[in-house]
């Protein structure tokens, strides 16, 4: 988890656009995140929280999760996709955001982040 949280956090400074399996709830972290809610790991939850926050910060007018290839990622699609399912689209980490809201372990920007989504 903590590698691959370095991996998005230097992806978002460089400020090129994520693939879903960077923040899918199946493969990506946010379903990392679930797995630490479950399991009480608060401090690691919080660093996926953080990096969901900065994924909801928009990059050149567009939103942050807008990525550069449609449903199949291996087929890139003019001018980007953005998906808005649970598994693969901002639904999931929407959910993840929320719920972590309601447990009260939140992170700077959280609440921002979820007006963002919405």
């Amino acid at each position: 988890t903590r590698r691959r949280l370095g991996v998005a956090h230097r992806r978002i400074d460089q400020r090129q656009r994520p693939p879903y399996a960077e923040y899918d709830l199946i493969r990506g972290l946010t379903g990392l995140g679930v797995a630490l809610r479950r399991v009480g790991d608060l401090d690691l939850l919080r660093d996926v929280l953080t990096y969901l926050v900065r994924l909801t910060d928009p990059i050149n007018g567009l939103p942050g999760w807008w990525c550069p290839h449609g449903p199949h990622r291996n087929q890139p699609v003019l001018g980007g996709h953005s998906n808005h399912g649970v598994a693969h689209g901002i639904a999931g980490p929407l959910a993840l955001l929320a719920l972590t809201l309601i447990d009260g372990v939140t992170v700077d920007g959280h609440a921002e982040a979820i007006t963002r989504v919405c």
